[in-house]
């Protein structure tokens, strides 16, 4: 018995020991773990201390970057000089999460590498799978300065630069020495160029449509303000938006417009039904031929066409220079600053031919050729070491106006013997490059006194294409970039495209056959169309209207200036973005290209609706989206900068 219980004892104290030794060792794990999660938990604290600072120091790299790239322009690249000297001011801002005393503190190292950036981080440029390129410059740099090469993306025909940002940060560990967390972060930088020659009919005003004939338009169709449509005539076969609402009804001041208003949808009667102006056969949903229930106009944001904040536009103070769009036609007061932002958007900067017509008796003309571009990305000219250039521009001809009230003197530009001299051996003393933009005005026109410029002989233009733009009225006589061609000194081609055809034109068949149309654009205060028919002589001797227009094509963007509707006169609606002064009744006028409203004309501003001005065509207008991909020289592009949504980081 006794042996018994010794031995019942001696187990329970081995047992007891062991009960005590494994309490022992769960406490002891117990610590170990605590004291594990509390190491991670400092860590993890530390880590997310990195990535806030790393995510800070990325915004702060975005803002340098951006401010490099807007000073260099419209040019898409920044040299490690353009960042050198936004760093050059750069103050770095310390970053701390404390949750003790002592806390966590990182502050950025301010040495200077020897390529002159400040090491906490960096800014490349990329190629197309992501890799930093820093080994080699294409082309060879010309300006002994390393220019940051960026990767270019083509989206929709639209450039796309992108950049990587690298930052690295070390944060301490709280309370453990001198142990720290690295992070590493990147992000991309874009700069995206976006053409304006998107849409069919772009409206940066409100926008109103009313034809009287049929009107077929494809394409986007866009106003950034309110869209008013009020007749069952117009046949919109694209996309619609607005940026401030649509009504079935007339612009406010508008003297046919219904009391009380009626916004989208609505039950008038412009969409009670009617005829596709392309099969004749009927639809249900009238003048709005492609559109269904699920597919009605639709709000759309704001579209920005060219890259010039609002805030920097000032009507009130005394600059002149800073007033408006309108600003990228005009020429400039040197008399006072001129904004980089506007002034890098002026052609009067960057067109390769500059041409004045002054004087104030006789008519001078004066041709400047581009030279080199400045530090600030405008032209430099020099005068023409062509003297015989000045002849293609012929002032003091005269174009009767009937909206305008009276007789125009304008200087002619016969765009035939721009597209010979492209075309000559590039030795030959007369060669001029293609790819050119042309900015001609006559600086005495103003709204009383009456100028303009008229393109003339534009059938077939030089290969690369052409721009003309002016701050005077445009007028464009005849076919325009259609690849005919003239006998003698003809205004008008002796071969014309199929949409011309005296029966069954088909607007389809916009250029000669073979021929591939040239990216072009037109840019001025207002542009009429006169047709092939139009003779100065016939229509200078009549203050009526001109009859018998014949039908004409133009292949050109267009971007030009309205006159808004007030309680005595309609703006005459976008059916007359480009204006008439012949009578169309029942003649096609084929348009292919892209129709951009920007600013209110300042010297063609006469309201529309005068008797006697024209009769209006059956407009076949068609969007063309070759010039997205294929822009007019020296097109306006606008300039977006982003920082990619995703980031990564490295630990």
């Amino acid at each position: 018995m006794c042996n018994q219980m010794k031995n019942e004892q001696g187990n329970t104290i081995i047992v007891t020991m062991m009960i005590i030794a494994t309490f022992a060792a769960l406490i002891s794990v117990a610590f170990d773990f605590t004291g594990a999660v509390d190491k991670n938990g400092k860590r993890a604290e530390a880590y997310q201390a990195a990535a806030n600072i790393a995510d800070g120091l990325v915004d702060q790299a975005f803002s340098f970057w951006k401010s490099a790239s807007q000073n260099r322009g419209a040019s898409g690249e920044i040299t490690t000089a353009d960042l050198k000297n936004t760093l050059s001011t750069y103050t770095p801002v310390s970053a701390s999460v404390a949750s003790n005393a002592t806390g966590f503190y990182y502050t950025q190292d301010l040495t200077v590498g020897s390529d002159g950036f400040k090491k906490d981080f960096k800014i490349t440029h990329i190629d197309g799978f992501g890799n930093d390129v820093t080994t080699s410059v294409s082309p060879a740099k010309t300006t002994g300065e390393d220019y940051l090469r960026p990767s270019i993306g083509l989206e929709s025909g639209n450039r796309n630069f992108y950049y990587k940002a690298h930052v690295g940060v070390n944060v301490p560990v709280r309370d453990r020495g001198t142990t720290t967390v690295h992070v590493e972060t990147n992000r991309y930088f874009v700069k995206r160029f976006k053409s304006p020659w998107g849409f069919a009919i772009f409206y940066n005003d409100n926008l109103e449509l009313h034809p009287g004939p049929d009107m077929i338009i494809n394409g986007w169709i866009h106003s950034n303000g309110t869209f008013y449509a009020a007749q069952n005539s117009v046949h919109m076969m694209g996309r619609v938006t607005f940026g401030n609402g649509m009504e079935g009804n007339y612009a406010p001041g508008d003297s046919r417009r219904i009391s009380g208003g009626s916004s989208f949808p609505t039950t008038a009667d412009i969409y009670n039904g009617g005829n596709d102006l392309v099969s004749g056969s009927s639809v249900s949903n009238g003048y709005l031929d492609n559109w269904t229930s699920t597919s009605p106009p639709s709000a759309g944001t704001q579209q920005k066409v060219i890259d010039i904040s609002s805030s920097t536009f000032n009507t009130t103070d005394s600059n002149p220079n800073n007033d408006g769009f309108q600003e990228i036609i005009q020429v400039p007061d040197s008399n006072y600053t001129d904004p980089t932002e506007i002034g890098q958007q002026r052609y009067y900067n960057k067109s390769d031919i500059l041409v004045e017509i002054s004087g104030t008796t006789t008519p001078v003309v004066s041709v400047k050729v581009k030279d080199y571009v400045d530090a600030n990305g405008y032209n430099v000219y020099k005068v023409d070491p062509d003297t015989t250039l000045a002849s293609v521009f012929t002032p003091s001809q005269t174009v009767r106006d009937n909206r305008w009230g009276g007789n125009v003197d304008v200087t002619d530009v016969d765009v035939s013997q721009l597209t010979a001299r492209s075309k000559l051996p590039t030795t030959d003393p007369l060669y001029i490059a293609g790819n050119k933009t042309v900015f001609v005005y006559d600086s005495r026109g103003t709204s009383t006194a009456r100028k303009g410029i008229r393109l003339i002989r534009g059938a077939t233009l030089p290969n690369g294409g052409l721009t003309f733009a002016s701050q005077n009225p445009i007028y464009v006589q005849g076919d325009y970039n259609t690849g005919g061609t003239y006998t003698g000194t003809s205004r008008t081609p002796t071969t014309q495209p199929l949409s011309n055809a005296s029966s069954n034109p088909d607007q389809t068949k916009n250029t000669i056959t073979g021929v591939t149309q040239q990216p072009a654009a037109i840019i001025g205060d207002a542009i009429t169309v006169l047709s092939n028919s139009w003779d100065d002589a016939k229509v200078n001797s009549s203050t009526t209207k001109v009859t018998n227009a014949s039908r004409t094509t133009i292949n050109s963007a267009f971007m030009t200036g309205n006159v808004s509707t007030t309680s005595s006169a309609y703006s005459g609606g976008a059916e007359n973005f480009p204006r008439f002064l012949e009578d169309w009744s029942n003649i096609e006028f084929t348009y292919w290209g892209s129709m951009v409203e920007m600013f209110q004309s300042q010297q063609a501003n006469q309201p529309w609706g005068k008797s006697n001005v024209y009769g209006a065509p059956k407009r076949r207008w068609n969007f063309d989206g070759r010039l997205v991909n294929n822009p007019p020289p020296g097109t306006p592009y606008l300039v977006s900068y982003s920082k990619t949504d995703g980031r990564w980081f490295l630990q």
